[in-house]
């Protein structure tokens, strides 16, 4: 669900200026803390991932593939991609830890 809303605010980055997360540790957090002891929750990650990629224009992404039918909306892609380049060449490469792939599966 985090990066439907991650890759969103990348497509519409022309409009969205700043996006902030209210709860950044402890209560509903990604990152908990009690005393000298920290936890990093599942959400962490995705959220590191995206951050490290703040920088640079959005593309616009087309994906092709499955979809599913929806009440409210009709036909929905399942996959789900945002692009931002990595410096000044757009490579499509396979993903790494360095370049991971901002792709979410909307299948459940």
């Amino acid at each position: 669900m985090a990066a439907g809303f991650l890759n969103s605010f990348i497509r519409h980055a022309d409009v969205v200026k700043i996006a902030n997360i209210a709860q950044i540790v402890n209560v509903i957090a990604p990152i908990l803390t009690r005393g000298d002891d920290m936890l990093k929750q599942s959400i962490y990650y995705p959220l590191e991932m995206y951050a490290s990629r703040r920088n640079g224009a959005a593309l616009q992404v087309r994906t092709s593939g499955p979809q599913y039918t929806s009440k409210s909306y009709g036909a929905v892609p399942v996959i789900d991609s945002s692009a931002i380049p990595d410096g000044a060449a757009c490579t499509f490469s396979p993903p790494t830890a360095a370049r991971p792939r901002l792709l979410r599966s909307r299948s459940t």
